[in-house]
């Protein structure tokens, strides 16, 4: 068991006060340079058991900020149908469980499993973050050998439909609405036997062509009227191949 205190400072970057960048004729995000440093103090308290064979942790944390940097909508851009920059948010709290799994059946088979929960409100008006995602979790078994192996995952997200953002004018407004989803994911590695360094995998992502969003990656925008939100959506089925070389 353990428990934690903590405090921290974080200055704004160079991005959020000075960086403008635009994809006309769909967004344009404008830097701030009035933005004030952000700092927060919380705590964090759970348990860890096991080891990398056979093992579980869980922790909860609760965190408060003082000029949480935060995304805001702007008004009056012209020629644009989002714009969007940063702001400052008085007092935030941030609070929330995490909790993972794994276990090791015999020399081949294994699962494991990760959730993340977590809620972020603005204390002052009371709203719902929405740079803050909804609840995730991943679970996954699979098989290995000493030189290959297979491994399938599900990942699975609630649906939101309470996240707010505050516009440059102060007024609140409804942040875009994400379905909750389920993926799958399959992939698979080898290392050849002629070459222990070398270790090839490949994966299919997304197996069956979910149509899905990421909630904390949506730009800031009231409803799909200003563009449409598939154009924000996340990848479909796709593949990929890597080589690693250990050396």
């Amino acid at each position: 068991m353990y428990a934690l205190y903590s405090q921290a400072f974080r200055a704004p970057s160079a991005t959020e006060e000075y960086l403008n960048y635009s994809t006309p004729p769909f967004y344009q995000v404008v830097g701030n340079p009035d933005l004030k440093p952000e700092s927060s103090r919380g705590w964090e308290v759970g348990v860890k058991y096991g080891n990398e064979k056979r093992g579980a942790n869980i922790s909860f944390f609760d965190n408060y900020y003082k000029n949480y940097i935060d995304m805001q909508g702007i008004s009056g851009c012209s020629g644009y149908y989002l714009c969007y920059g940063y702001t400052n948010l008085a007092n935030v709290r941030i609070y929330g469980v995490e909790a993972n799994v794994n276990w090791d059946f015999d020399d081949h088979w294994h699962t494991w499993g990760s959730f993340a929960y977590s809620d972020g409100q603005d204390t002052d008006r009371h709203f719902h973050l929405a740079s803050v995602a909804p609840f995730r979790g991943i679970i996954g078994f699979g098989y290995k050998t000493p030189r290959w192996g297979a491994d399938l995952s599900g990942t699975f997200a609630l649906s939101r439909d309470n996240a707010k953002f505050i516009t440059s004018s102060g007024a609140l407004q409804n942040q875009w609405n994400t379905p909750g989803y389920v993926l799958f994911d399959m992939t698979g590695w080898y290392s050849p036997t002629f070459y222990k360094s070398l270790r090839i995998q490949a994966g299919m992502y997304n197996i069956f062509d979910k149509r899905y969003y990421n909630a904390a990656a949506l730009p800031y925008g009231q409803s799909s009227s200003s563009l449409d939100m598939r154009y924000y959506s996340q990848p479909g089925r796709s593949f990929k191949v890597t080589a690693r070389i250990d050396f």
